[in-house]
């Protein structure tokens, strides 16, 4: 009897520890580690062959080639046309590109700067909106969705139109009881677009939404139990800092979903990077260094960066 029960439970042990494993495991070539400046970026993406990377404390988008060399500096500090706005020494802007074109969005000027694609500045937009805007895409060459922080209104995305200022809020609602603090950390929410679809992925959660927003519809809701446990939300200002996101990144790639997860089920405590198709149907996943909080793939090579280095891996198909 005791033999069985300890067999039993072994065999228990054996499948719970594997069940992660029920996808596809994908492989991955450390290709380069490049040194960079600790804490001065926050976000990188790549395009034409060329890195986007955000230096955030100098108000800067760093362009540079294949081999990391240094191509050019965009933006700066000012109230100008195409420069970030600076509090006490601090700026806040985030950047999307596509179609050939960067656009910059100062986030406490509340302006939009487009520049071209070879860094060349062409037009500063002012947005000037009551409700704080904390991310954006760009839809296409006139249309942006912005995400806002939700604390006074539960809808949180609209559609904006450059060129006439004209915004339309969509009707996707996220409602959540509790204090400020509970209400702005839950709706921390990621997203990409395709076409008449927005995908949508809590920080601070596990789930991810197939949402029409031209139907005003959720299409399919999936979440990520067997990757990362749902996160325990902190809303004491003591034990704000214990807050722990669930989910760091998403992107939409040549049809294929990205989305850049804690591994807590995971002895190493690495990063897994999940890879779906457009119905929400989990293809492959990747184990990634845990430091890793961004990313951008091209072809088959996955740039990432963590606070001190830049990292390329190679994908083996």
């Amino acid at each position: 009897m005791k033999k069985t029960g300890f067999v039993l439970i072994l065999l228990i042990s054996i499948i719970s520890n594997s069940f992660i494993f029920s996808y596809d495991l994908g492989k991955l070539e450390l290709k380069n580690k490049i040194k960079i400046k600790k804490r001065m970026y926050n976000s990188i993406k790549y395009y034409k062959k060329i890195y986007y990377l955000s230096n955030f404390r100098n108000a800067k988008i760093e362009m540079f080639d294949k081999n990391f060399n240094l191509l050019k500096k965009i933006l700066s500090k000012g109230k100008g046309p195409g420069e970030i706005f600076s509090m006490m020494g601090k700026t806040n802007f985030i950047f999307d590109i596509k179609n050939r074109k960067i656009i910059v969005f100062d986030i406490l000027a509340q302006r939009l700067h487009l520049y071209d694609i070879k860094g060349k500045f062409i037009e500063t937009y002012n947005v000037n909106r009551a409700k704080k805007i904390s991310r954006f895409k760009i839809l296409d060459n006139n249309k942006i969705i912005f995400k806002y922080m939700g604390i006074n209104t539960n809808k949180l995305f609209s559609i904006y139109k450059i060129e006439n200022n004209d915004e339309k809020e969509l009707n996707y609602q996220l409602e959540v009881n509790g204090n400020l603090i509970k209400k702005v950390i839950s709706k921390q929410c990621l997203f990409e677009i395709d076409k008449n679809y927005l995908f949508i992925t809590k920080k601070y959660s596990n789930e991810i939404i197939k949402y029409n927003y031209k139907k005003n519809k959720i299409t399919k809701k999936i979440t990520l139990d067997e990757f990362v446990k749902k996160p325990r939300i902190y809303i004491s200002k003591k034990n704000i800092k214990k807050n722990k996101p669930a989910v760091y990144d998403i992107k939409l790639i040549d049809g294929t979903i990205f989305i850049l997860i804690s591994g807590k089920k995971d002895k190493q405590k690495s990063k897994y990077l999940i890879s779906l198709n457009k119905n929400l149907k989990i293809k492959k996943y990747y184990i990634l260094n845990n430091k890793i909080f961004n990313f951008d793939i091209f072809k088959n090579k996955i740039v990432c960066m963590t606070n001190n280095n830049i990292i390329l891996y190679k994908i083996n198909y």
